[in-house]
């Protein structure tokens, strides 16, 4: 299977709450959900939500999702992915 990629929301700012980025994301594509369910249908693709979490020795980011990104993401069919990158590394 091919991939594309659309980036939908890219920020560098408060990324400690995960939660926070699936929130932005899923309320972008809530309202095409019959059509992202139509695609998926049609076509051989998976849908990927990835979420990306920066920390340094201050913190670590919490990693929880709300019932909203989950029936979505259950909805959908789409996998979620978390990235973290240790800014002091």
């Amino acid at each position: 299977m091919d991939c594309a990629e659309i980036r939908l929301v890219e920020s560098r700012e408060d990324t400690m709450i995960l939660e926070e980025q699936a929130q932005e994301i899923v309320a972008l594509l809530k309202p095409k959900m019959s059509v992202l369910q139509k695609i998926l249908s049609q076509f051989d693709l998976q849908y990927l939500l990835a979420v990306v979490g920066y920390f340094d020795e201050d913190g670590i980011p919490a990693i929880t999702f709300g019932e909203d990104v989950l029936e979505f993401c259950y909805l959908t069919k789409t996998v979620i992915e978390c990235d973290l990158y240790d800014l002091d590394s």
